[in-house]
C-alpha cells in the first residue's frame, strides 16, 4: 500500500508535465518510495526523469529506484532500443507494448545483449525477432511472451532455422529458471516445438506450433511440472498420437488450430491426466459418447463452435460438476435448459437472454 508521502509525490508527477522540474526535490526520496513511484508512470515518463541530467537522482533510479519499464508506442516509425535499462541494477519487469492497431514494433538495432540480465518478468513484440545468443544466460526469468513478425536468419548453430521456419531458442540454457511461456509468432506462421528444449522447470506453455520434434527413445521430453499448455498450431490433426505422452501434472489442456482434431481419435477419459480440470479443444465429428466419457473433474470445458450439430444431446452430455462452458454458439433448447449442469456459471456463448439461465 502507497505512504502518504508516495501519493503526494505521485499525484504531484502526474500532475506537471515538466517532470525533470521535480528531480532535485526527487532526490532525498527513499529508494523504495521512488520506485513505487515508477512502476505507476510509464517509460516515456521514466526516460524524462532519466533525461533531466541530475547526476544524484540518476544513481538512486539506478540502484533501485525503477523495477518496472513499460515501454507504449503508437506510431509505426522505427523505435530505438531503449539502452538506459541496462542502467537499472534492480529493473525486474520489461514489457515493450504496443496499441492495439499496431501489433508489431521495429526495433532496428534490437539485440538480446541489450536486455537486462537480471529481469523476471520479459515481454516482446517485435516485427523481427533474433535468436537469444547461446552465451546469453537469463539466471531469474520466471516469465517471458514473445510474438513478433517475422525472424532473423541465424548464421549457425543446431537450434536455429532459416525461413520460412522460425526460431525457437534452447530455454534450457539461456532461461533455465523459466516458468511461464509463451510464444506467439505471427498469425500465419508457426514454430516447431522442442520439448526437449524448454526449461525443466515450466509451468506454463502456450503458443502457435509448426510440429513437436526432438522424440527421444519414443517419448516426449515434457517438464513434469507442466500444470497448463496451450496448443495452436497445424499438427492439431496427429494431436492424438502425443495425447499419451502428456505430462500427468497438467491441470489446463486447450489444442485448437485451423485444422480439427478427429473426435474419435482422442482419450476423452483423460484417463492419463488425473489432475486435469480444464480442457478445451477443436474436434470434428464430436458425439454424445465423447462428452460422456469426460470425468466428472472437468469444470472448464471449451467446444471452439463444434456443438452446433446435435446441440440437445450434446449438451445434455456434459459432465455433471461443469462450472465454465465456452464454444456453443447456438440456441439451447428450452427443455434442455433445466438439464444442464447446476453448476454452470460461466455460459458466455448462448443467443438466449441471461434470464433464461436465470436458474443456473
Amino acid at each position: 500500500m502507497l505512504s502518504r508521502t508516495c501519493l503526494d509525490w505521485l499525484c504531484l508527477l502526474t500532475s506537471l508535465n515538466r517532470l525533470s522540474l521535480l528531480c532535485p526535490q526527487l532526490c532525498g526520496l527513499p529508494e523504495e518510495c521512488l520506485d513505487t513511484i515508477t512502476c505507476r508512470l510509464d517509460a516515456h515518463d521514466i526516460g524524462n526523469l532519466w533525461k533531466c541530467g541530475n547526476i544524484g537522482f540518476n544513481a538512486r533510479l539506478a540502484q533501485g529506484g525503477v523495477t518496472k519499464f513499460e515501454l507504449p508506442f503508437s506510431s509505426r516509425a522505427k523505435i530505438v532500443w531503449p539502452r538506459m535499462v541496462s542502467d537499472f541494477r534492480k529493473l525486474r519487469h520489461f514489457r515493450l507494448k504496443y496499441e492495439a492497431e499496431i501489433p508489431w514494433i521495429n526495433v532496428e538495432d534490437f539485440s538480446w545483449s541489450l536486455v537486462p540480465r537480471q529481469l523476471v518478468k520479459l515481454q516482446l513484440c517485435l516485427d523481427k525477432l533474433a535468436p537469444i545468443d547461446t552465451d546469453l544466460v537469463f539466471p531469474h526469468l520466471d516469465y517471458m511472451s514473445l510474438s513478433w513478425l517475422q525472424a532473423s536468419k541465424p548464421s549457425e548453430g543446431p537450434l536455429y532455422y532459416v525461413e520460412p521456419i522460425e526460431p525457437l531458442m534452447d530455454l534450457r540454457l539461456s532461461a533455465p529458471n523459466l516458468r511461464t511461456l509463451q510464444l506467439f509468432p505471427a498469425s500465419t506462421l508457426f514454430i516447431p516445438l522442442h520439448a526437449a528444449y524448454v526449461p525443466p522447470n515450466l509451468t506454463s506453455l502456450a503458443g502457435r506450433f509448426s510440429s513437436l520434434t526432438d522424440r527421444i527413445r519414443d517419448a516426449y521430453l515434457w517438464p513434469s511440472t507442466l500444470t497448463e499448455l496451450f496448443l495452436e498450431g497445424s499438427f492439431t490433426p496427429h494431436f492424438a498420437s502425443l495425447q499419451p505422452s502428456l505430462p500427468p501434472s497438467l491441470t489446463s489442456l486447450t489444442v485448437c488450430g485451423p485444422s480439427l482434431v478427429r473426435a474419435d481419435t482422442l482419450d476423452w477419459s483423460m484417463s492419463k491426466l488425473p489432475k486435469l480440470s480444464t480442457l478445451g479443444v477443436r474436434a470434428s465429428g464430436l458425439t454424445t459418447e465423447h462428452l460422456k466419457q469426460l470425468p466428472s473433474r472437468i469444470t472448464s470445458l471449451d467446444l471452439y463452435e463444434q456443438i452446433a450439430n446435435n446441440t440437445k444431446l450434446l449438451l445434455l452430455s456434459l459432465p455433471k460438476n461443469l462450472v465454465s462452458l465456452h464454444g456453443t454458439r447456438c440456441r439451447v433448447p428450452d427443455e434442455v435448459i433445466p438439464a444442464l449442469p447446476r453448476t454452470l456459471t460461466d455460459f458466455p456463448c448462448f443467443s438466449q437472454s441471461s434470464s433464461a439461465l436465470a436458474h443456473l
